[in-house]
């Protein structure tokens, strides 16, 4: 058939169905667990076309000053958006459990409006490895200012999420992660 690839989706009426909204991945840890990294991992190994990145950190840099109330898009339009209902939205934050993380966690209500499954992996690390990188050179000289005072006051507690899968990043590169995520 001249037109087979355009039967990868069921068809009602003689008219091919939209493919149902991909997944949305949120990525939480502590700081120095490589979040972002993995988070941008992901997005390259599945490619622009099937993946886009949620920033949920609002806080403003030298290089991204902060927008105009009416240019942040909230998260469900984002993420409901057609455009990117066929692409997988990867979300990666520190969400401790205390008010302000439950706020950030409150992505499952949006992704549920989206019609999105909502996948929640925590990024796991050994204290020593995981102030080993919050102290590093390298994120030392990132340009993204970063918030202590949120990621402090979770008592030591990531907020809780159902269905959670736990990645041990200690020793492993970004790639072993991201690849391991993909087989999840």
């Amino acid at each position: 058939m001249p037109f087979q690839h355009q039967l990868d989706y069921p068809d009602v009426f003689g008219r091919p169905m939209a493919p149902p909204p991909a997944p949305l991945v949120y990525i939480n840890g502590w700081p120095g667990v490589g979040k972002e990294a993995v988070a941008g991992c992901l997005t390259l190994l599945l490619g622009a076309d099937k993946s886009f990145l949620v920033d949920v950190d609002d806080t403003p840099t030298a290089k991204n000053p902060p927008a105009p109330p009416d240019a942040v898009l909230d998260a469900e339009t984002l993420l409901a958006a057609p455009h990117n209902t066929p692409r997988i939205a990867i979300l990666a934050t520190t969400a401790p459990d205390n008010p302000p993380g439950r706020a950030t966690a409150r992505t499952q209500t949006s992704a549920e409006a989206a019609g999105r499954v909502l996948v929640p992996v925590v990024l796991k690390c050994e204290p020593a490895e995981c102030i080993r990188r919050a102290q590093s050179l390298q994120r030392q000289c990132s340009s993204k200012v970063r918030s202590s005072g949120r990621e402090g006051r979770g008592r030591g507690r990531l907020v809780r999420m159902e269905g959670v899968v736990g990645v041990d990043v200690t020793r492993r590169a970004v790639m072993e992660v991201a690849w391991e995520m993909l087989r999840l």
